[in-house]
């Protein structure tokens, strides 16, 4: 996801002090080594000075050319990967600098949906255990039939049959996954959500049918 046109100045917004998101000056920079020793002889800038804020019921798109750092900001944003320097401010607390079991409980209000939906699904859970997992681990009801419950729910609201949820991954098609994983994103009940170019890998036919469903959403 690193290219020669870092996603910069596009990005440069006024930043709102009572915003949901707020992020300022946000870098990546990737280490370029060479030599036996890989001494480092330069820098790959994959994310460059973003500053930006989003309000709650906001939806901001990103655009760019491929490898200009869209997925890489919305991971540094949650910090699937940590960033070089700026700063990034959920509900008035700073994300950057929470320590593991507090970035842990955060998880529950920052979720992400993932470009492709096969790589991003265990293939040995089934659909049942996918979407559940966020649910028990975070503790948001109690027993199973409560659990199996809100994993019925969860699907019928992204167009799944609760009656498919004892099956693997690989037995529904691109965009039936893809729906799976916005389930599993929702599971928790996010204020906020990254969506990393959520239909690229989906068929053009499927594509405008899991974007009216995140609209309505």
């Amino acid at each position: 996801m690193v290219g020669a046109h870092p996603m910069t100045e596009d990005l440069d917004m006024p930043v709102d002090e009572g915003a949901l998101l707020r992020i300022s000056g946000l870098k990546k920079h990737f280490p370029i080594t060479s030599g036996v020793l890989q001494r480092i002889t330069g820098h790959v800038r994959a994310v460059e000075d973003v500053t930006l804020s989003i309000q709650s019921g906001e939806t901001l798109a990103l655009v760019g050319e491929s490898g200009c750092g869209k997925s890489k900001a919305g991971r540094l944003i949650l910090r699937l990967i940590e960033a070089t320097s700026g700063s990034v401010t959920f509900q008035g607390r700073d994300v950057r600098s929470l320590d593991s079991r507090a970035l842990r409980a955060l998880r529950r209000d920052m979720q992400i949906i993932f470009q492709d939906p096969f790589s991003s699904l265990n293939p040995r859970m089934r659909v049942r255990d996918l979407i559940a997992e966020p649910i028990v681990f975070h503790k948001l009801v109690h027993g199973r039939a409560q659990v199996d419950a809100r994993v019925d729910e969860l699907m019928q609201i992204v167009g799944l049959s609760p009656a498919h949820r004892n099956k693997f991954p690989h037995e529904f098609s691109g965009g039936q996954r893809q729906r799976i994983g916005i389930a599993r994103a929702l599971a928790v009940q996010p204020k906020f959500i990254v969506c990393d170019e959520p239909i690229s890998a989906l068929d053009v036919s499927i594509q405008a049918q899991v974007l009216n469903l995140l609209s309505q959403l």
